[in-house]
């Protein structure tokens, strides 16, 4: 059994997995450093070899809204949010975007839903107050 074994395509396959988390650890110290356009690249790169990952893809999502590109962020955010409904960070985001670009109504409408899935936060509870006024 041992002598089965590919070396080459067992090798070729931890080299791909490190360079994805060193490109992923890249990515967060952009964001970290505050180089959102750097961190971008890095996470759109990471989102083209790897489309299936939520991570990279809500990660990619929030350095677009940093970059003030809500529409597109948006629409990753909720097709997230479509394939994986009731993830807390998720639809917080989605309510930061709406918040963002002044779609007040579905601002409150996220926000409200993200207070049942944790009925405590009080950045989103502070977040209604301010809309609502």
């Amino acid at each position: 059994s041992l002598e089965k074994i590919n070396i080459q395509e067992i090798e070729a396959l931890r080299e791909e997995a490190f360079m994805e988390d060193v490109m992923n650890l890249k990515g967060k110290i952009f964001l970290k450093t505050k180089k959102y356009e750097l961190a971008n690249s890095v996470f759109r790169s990471l989102v083209d070899n790897t489309p299936d990952s939520l991570d990279y893809r809500f990660k990619l999502a929030s350095t677009l809204a940093l970059l003030h590109q809500e529409k597109e962020a948006l629409t990753i955010l909720e097709q997230i949010n479509t394939e994986t409904p009731g993830i807390l960070a998720v639809v917080k985001k989605i309510g930061y975007a709406y918040d963002q670009i002044k779609d007040f109504r579905k601002a409150r409408s996220y926000y409200l839903h993200a207070l049942t899935l944790d009925p405590a936060d009080g950045h989103i509870k502070k977040r209604l107050s301010i809309i609502n006024t």
